[in-house]
């Protein structure tokens, strides 16, 4: 097992550091922690407080020590070049560590929460692996973060690599912007301790002794060295292009109080919420607004017999690294605290809900149309059986057409477990059309079969990940204003979608990873531009399909329904809510007599289904409009070659400058409805939220019209400049 020594700093905050030490421990899997803390105390009452998290340990930690900050630099390098601080007041739960030095470094601030399991033993193998071009570990991003907090703005992730090996995306930090372009930072992050001591020595050589004053300037200073490096300025040979972050949100900043005085960081909190799970009770309570009292009254709290509800935040899927939310809940073992208000605070106690009696079950259907999949059909029984989800029901429509023996390998798969054999629901489908809307019919018969509230979409040539069930169910429950939710996909083609197995192992494979936008606000300014979900990785609740009239028999069933739910027609009826999981919970298999190459293709089809979708935008924002300016600006149409055009990710050719014109005028255009759809909302969102994720809009939106614009320039000489000049002058008066 890996080694990984954690240097945490902390001042004034023993509760937050006993919070970070609690969830760390139980949260990081795979790796032995030896936790070095350097701490500040204003006062003797806090200096007993610290003494009393380092006698009361962590469990999951390999050791625990805190030392006393005497002079930070100095203590900061004898702990990261082996030596250990004796300052007065430094106190241990363990001795220190013998033998040589951890092969790894993970900083952290006391701020920092853990909420989710991760693999921190598989992202430190990606590290050691030799030749690997990650520089580091990032557990405080996850591709659900579009926003900055400290600089309310919004911020670009870079496009992701899928490190299956590691659980998690590297991505090139140089081209992300704000919390995605920070090569060095203290939120849990991971280095190599060699290229740690490298980057403290540049960083006193290039700035002197005041890099180290404290964790703010170590952070700031280090930052600024590695981009010199990068750059070609430093004297630093260049650091490795990529780092790592988790497939899913594990971890957040509690950004509530400020005990640094180096930068004024927005704080972001207003109340506190807490339950007594035993009690069955729960209520908030309302902060006193004086951030010295508030800082005081929190640790105190979590000093006692209050800890983080890490059940609470591990399914709210933030937009931003930095949170407002604190979310408390009674200790394990001995008596919950009574519910009092603290000192200066006020409470306020929940309604409880009317008990309600326990839905029917099943809760989830499984829907699976199976075409011409003979030799894939048993893997993906077998990862359905591998579930981590008890209880659910398994709804297969075997298409007549099939030519392959399917329905015998499928009966063949399903009864090599009886148990399963008695929850899964084997028809044949007898339609005799074969016209390209087949699948959409077929998926409507298997609908009106399933029971459950909740229907999963799966393929029969498919391998679905043990959790995806579980994790969807789970995020549907704890959003139940959002109707469906998807996830990211591994594609495999090829040799290796032959080669691929039942337990999802893509090991020595070949696969490309698709990542959708996980927020429900950005999904429909996604699907503008292509299909916004995977829909064998989707699992939506029955009753918002069947309201949106199903499935129609159409090329792109799923394209036209996601379209038919964010954009409803009816100006009155509300949107659905559409979200996706960061992580991969489906590998998808692409072959030639795969239904959906079958039924839906690419091409023509797809640009069609992408015109039909930027259509069902404009015309929802044309109903809700209220601003006479906008009505001519958004009664555009776009044809499908245009579609086509714009749905790709990367470049964007352009045949002349008018045309070069005309799609800078749809993306613009197109970016004008969402800031009415969102506005049209109102109430169903908060309008912060509905603020950052415009923020995120105009900065897709401007990165899409950038390309546009380079295309021109380099292609149709004055004009295209021109255009290349207007958007030059969009991102001038973005920053400002």
């Amino acid at each position: 097992m890996a080694r990984v020594q954690v240097v945490a700093f902390s001042k004034d905050r023993p509760g937050q550091l006993r919070e970070l030490l609690r969830s760390l421990g139980a949260c990081a899997r795979g790796a032995a922690l030896e936790v070095d803390v350097l701490f500040v105390a204003s006062n003797a009452a806090i200096a007993e407080r610290y003494a009393a998290v380092a006698a009361a340990g962590a469990a999951g930690l390999a050791r625990l020590q805190l030392h006393r900050e005497a002079d930070f630099g100095e203590d900061l390098l004898g702990l990261l070049l082996g030596g250990k601080s004796d300052n007065d007041g430094s106190s241990s739960a363990a001795g220190a560590a013998e033998g040589p030095s951890p092969e790894f470094v993970m900083l952290c601030v006391d701020d920092l929460v853990f909420h989710t399991p991760f693999a921190l033993g598989a992202a430190v193998a990606e590290l050691r692996r030799p030749g690997s071009d990650v520089f580091g570990f990032q557990p405080r991003l996850s591709p659900c973060v579009f926003h900055c907090q400290t600089r309310r703005r919004a911020c670009s992730p870079p496009a992701w690599d899928y490190r299956a090996a590691a659980e998690g995306y590297a991505f090139a930090w140089r081209e992300g912007t704000l919390d995605w372009s920070y090569p060095w930072d203290l939120c849990g992050a991971v280095y190599r301790r060699a290229d740690v001591a490298a980057l403290v020595a540049r960083m006193q050589d290039a700035h002197g002794p005041g890099a180290l004053r404290n964790p703010n300037t170590l952070e700031e200073y280090g930052n600024r060295v590695l981009r010199r490096d990068e750059a070609g300025e430093g004297e630093g040979e260049g650091v490795r292009p990529r780092l790592l972050c988790p497939a899913r949100p594990v971890a957040c900043v509690v950004s509530v109080n400020r005990v640094q005085t180096e930068y004024k960081v927005p704080t972001c909190a207003a109340e506190v919420r807490f339950r007594l799970p035993r009690a069955g009770a729960s209520g908030r309570f309302a902060l006193a607004g004086d951030e010295a009292q508030d800082l005081e009254v929190l640790n105190e709290l979590l000093c006692g017999a209050w800890r983080y509800d890490l059940e609470r935040y591990r399914f709210r899927m933030y937009s931003s690294v930095h949170v407002g939310d604190v979310f408390l809940t009674a200790t394990t073992g001995g008596p919950e605290p009574e519910i009092a208000a603290p000192a200066g605070w006020a409470a306020e106690m929940d309604t409880p809900d009317v008990a309600t009696p326990p839905p029917p079950s099943p809760r989830v259907s499984v829907l699976m149309p199976a075409r011409d999949c003979a030799g894939f059909v048993g893997a993906a029984i077998a990862s359905l059986r591998a579930q981590s989800l008890e209880g659910f029901e398994v709804v297969v429509l075997v298409d007549a057409l099939s030519q392959d023996g399917t329905a015998e390998a499928l009966r063949a798969s399903v009864d090599a477990d009886p148990a399963f054999a008695a929850r899964c629901r084997v028809e044949p489908y007898l339609d005799e059309d074969a016209s390209a809307g087949r699948l959409g019919r077929m998926l409507n018969a298997g609908l009106a079969l399933c029971r459950g509230e909740v229907v999963a979409r799966a393929d029969a040539d498919d391998v679905n990940a043990p959790l995806r069930l579980a994790e969807q169910l789970r995020y549907l429950d704890e959003h139940p204003g959002v109707d469906a939710v998807g996830a990211a996909v591994a594609v495999v083609a090829g040799e290796a979608a032959a080669r691929l197995g039942a337990a999802a192992d893509l090991a020595g494979l070949a696969f490309r990873t698709r990542v959708y936008h996980t927020h429900p606000l950005l999904v429909p300014w996604s699907a503008a531009f292509g299909c916004p979900v995977a829909h064998p990785a989707v699992a939506y609740r029955r009753r918002a399909v069947q309201a949106a009239g199903g499935y129609r028999p159409v090329p792109c069933e799923d394209y036209d329904l996601w379209a038919r739910l964010l954009f409803p027609e009816a100006p009155s009826a509300p949107p659905s809510a559409v979200a996706n999981l960061p992580a991969v919970h489906v590998v998808h298999r692409k072959h030639g007599a795969s239904v959906t190459a079958q039924q839906c293709g690419a091409g023509a089809r797809d640009a069609a289904a992408t015109a039909a979708a930027m259509d069902a935008l404009l015309r929802r924002a044309r109903a809700l409009n209220k601003s006479g300016r906008l009505k001519a600006v958004l009664a555009l149409e776009v044809p499908p070659a245009e579609a086509e055009k714009l749905r790709s990710g990367g470049d964007v050719p352009c045949a002349s400058l008018d045309e070069a014109t005309r799609l800078s005028k749809i993306v613009e255009t197109l970016e004008k409805a969402m800031a009415v759809y969102l506005d049209g909302l109102g109430a169903a969102w908060p309008a912060e939220e509905r603020h950052r994720a415009m923020q995120a809009i105009n900065l897709d939106a401007t990165n899409r019209l950038g390309v546009i614009a380079a295309v021109a320039a380099s292609e149709f000489g004055a004009g295209g400049i021109a255009l290349l000049t207007r958007w030059i002058g969009r991102q001038r008066r973005a920053k400002n």
